[in-house]
């Protein structure tokens, strides 16, 4: 019986040290899972900072663009008005250069130098 006890002690004693090592790496994954965790924590949180940050510069230039687009619409329709201006200026100097051509014939008619 003896050497049964004595089995039974000698498997005992290496669960108990297996028990041991199994405990010690638990310990061991539980810390690295929280290193783990941790940095992922610190992850999420500069991603979350970094989206709040990207999200501000979108308004930002998203508000500048606005302005701009604004700008150029005033600049363009200024443009169309003064070319509409220049536009009927062109028409009234030619009604003016076709009345003096018509003019100028009469009264070389009426002269009658060109004959």
């Amino acid at each position: 019986m003896d050497w049964f006890n004595n089995k039974a002690k000698a498997r005992l004693a290496k669960l108990e040290n297996e028990n041991s090592e199994l405990r010690q790496e638990l310990e061991r994954s539980q810390a690295e899972l929280n290193v783990v965790t941790t940095e992922l924590d610190d992850i999420k949180l500069h991603r979350a900072d970094r989206e709040h940050q990207l999200g501000g510069l979108m308004e930002f230039e998203n508000e500048h663009l606005k302005h701009g687009l604004q700008d150029i619409q005033s600049n363009l329709s200024g443009s169309v008005d003064m070319a509409k201006v220049a536009i009927s200026s062109v028409s009234d100097i030619d009604n003016d250069f076709s009345n003096l051509a018509v003019r100028i014939n009469g009264i070389t008619d009426d002269l009658g130098v060109f004959d």
